[in-house]
């Protein structure tokens, strides 16, 4: 592989000596929180969880490139165990796929390369032991061939074609993983997963103007969305009440990450995407 490429996937590397050690079973700020009432969560306490999100999430992202507000949290000790874990590892390389793919669309080329990059050296990297006894074959090759086309320039239509079968890997790969008992119920806790690591990584970007971090939260409101269209047509007719603070949290999302074009004025706040999030995170904090 081309050395540009490895340097690239080496930006990640913090990962295998930061969430390689993660605390096992650890929760997330927004777990600690499950004796708030969802609905009676206010703006101060939003604000409280803030520093918490960063400081507890971030952890997992890239360090000294600025932080990544909602990378954390994948545990390779146990992500071969737990349904969920396993399924939001594999989330969180498509929520890159899609983030690289909008941003060469775009124009952005090299962002888009690197996007593709960090969803390999971020989450792949650390699980490549667990893919192999799991008899996961294909991901990494196709996952490095998309960094390969990427960097090299290759036309749209090319980089669309690797994103598919990356997309494809990666659906295989979580056919081979720990299984849930209720794969409905799973992807409820998914989504919301997803909708709080985007929500985090606004809170990051507050400080930050580039555009590495934004396509983060881009990435993962993309795979949110995506997710949302299976999950929510069925949980609105077992589960109103957490169908209705998903959708809210991703109507805000869209708001927030619209498209490659980050917003140049901003029309929600951190404090009021953080209550929507942590709302929707906790109405299916036991889905899993």
């Amino acid at each position: 592989m081309r050395k540009s490429i490895k340097i690239w996937m080496g930006v990640g590397a913090f990962i295998l000596t930061g969430t390689a050690t993660a605390r096992a079973g650890e929760q997330s700020p927004l777990d600690l929180a499950t004796d708030v009432d969802a609905q009676r969560l206010t703006i101060e306490q939003a604000a409280q969880f803030k520093a918490e999100l960063i400081n507890a999430w971030a952890q997992g992202g890239e360090g000294g490139e600025g932080g990544e507000g909602g990378e954390g949290g994948i545990n390779p000790e146990t992500v071969g165990d737990d349904p969920a874990e396993y399924a939001i590892a594999l989330q969180v390389i498509a929520a890159h796929f899609d983030a690289g793919l909008a941003a060469y669309a775009g124009g952005e080329r090299e962002a888009g390369a690197q996007m593709f990059a960090h969803g390999h050296s971020e989450i792949y990297a650390i699980m490549d032991e667990l893919f192999k006894k799991l008899g996961v074959t294909t991901l990494g090759s196709r996952l490095e061939a998309a960094v390969a086309a990427a960097a090299d320039g290759k036309p749209l239509s090319e980089i669309e074609r690797h994103v598919e079968d990356v997309r494809n890997a990666l659906h295989d790969a979580g056919l081979r993983g720990p299984q849930a008992s209720s794969p409905p119920r799973l992807r409820a806790h998914i989504l919301g997963e997803l909708i709080e690591r985007a929500a985090a990584q606004y809170a990051v970007l507050q400080g930050d103007t580039t555009l590495e971090p934004y396509l983060d939260g881009l990435g993962f409101t993309i795979a949110a969305r995506r997710e949302a269209e299976t999950v929510l047509p069925s949980l609105r007719k077992s589960d109103k009440l957490a169908a209705d603070a998903l959708s809210n949290a991703l109507q805000l999302l869209q708001q927030v990450y619209p498209g490659l074009k980050r917003p140049a004025k901003a029309s929600v706040s951190e404090s009021q995407l953080l209550v929507a999030a942590s709302r929707a995170r906790l109405s299916v904090s036991a889905y899993r």
